[in-house]
């Protein structure tokens, strides 16, 4: 096994194999091969699969992104399509925005809220 901050080099070999080196080499050339065989292994990333949630809602302060961490990147968008506010993080601070309804945007994903 390998850590993925090892991993310098990853090919295909034969469409059903991955050849990962990495920086260790531990094993013969320096590759480690992971076999795939019908849809039992399937790859996913596990972010592009999670639901976006936010609390409170109506929020008067800080709004918070339920499953988000420091690096999440957002956008809030106002009702006529304005980014009023982007940046990365776990919350929002919403104080200054104007009552009203937005959305806020992570990754390719959207949710209405409420400033009260």
């Amino acid at each position: 096994m390998f850590n993925l901050d090892e991993v310098t080099n990853i090919k295909v070999e034969n469409g059903s194999a991955l050849a990962v080196h990495t920086r260790s080499g531990d094993v013969k050339g320096g590759y480690s091969k992971i076999e795939f065989s019908g849809d039992d292994n399937k790859l996913f990333d596990s972010k592009s699969n999670y639901e976006i949630k936010v609390y409170p809602n109506p929020v008067k302060s800080i709004l918070y992104l339920v499953g988000a961490d420091a690096e999440t990147k957002f956008e809030i968008v106002s009702t006529i399509g304005k980014v009023v506010m982007n940046g990365t993080g776990e919350s929002v601070n919403v104080s200054n925005l104007a009552k009203g309804q937005y959305v806020i945007k992570v990754d390719n994903k959207s949710v209405k809220f409420i400033k009260e």
